[in-house]
């Protein structure tokens, strides 16, 4: 199994309701193989608030890479990745 866990800030000036992250996992050549989602800690997100999510997925050591985003009940919430 492999776990990946980070936090959300809600950078806007509303609440949000329903936020899921989502990961994808691509194989050497940037496709996706794989994809887990679940919901973040918090809901709903308040303006200004940090949340902790974790997602735990299928081990395959052939997925090199990840990409996080988040999407709301409406879809994909705009975001940015400070790691």
């Amino acid at each position: 199994m492999t776990t990946c866990e980070g936090t959300v800030v809600n950078l806007s000036a509303r609440t949000i309701e329903g936020v899921q992250v989502v990961v994808e996992w691509l194989d050497d050549q940037g496709a996706v193989q794989a994809t887990n989602s679940g919901p973040i800690d918090y809901n709903p997100l308040l303006p200004g608030q940090e949340s902790a999510w974790t997602l735990v997925g299928s081990y395959n050591p052939a997925l090199t890479k990840f990409i996080v985003s988040f999407r709301g009940p409406a879809g994909p919430l705009r975001s940015r990745d400070d790691r």
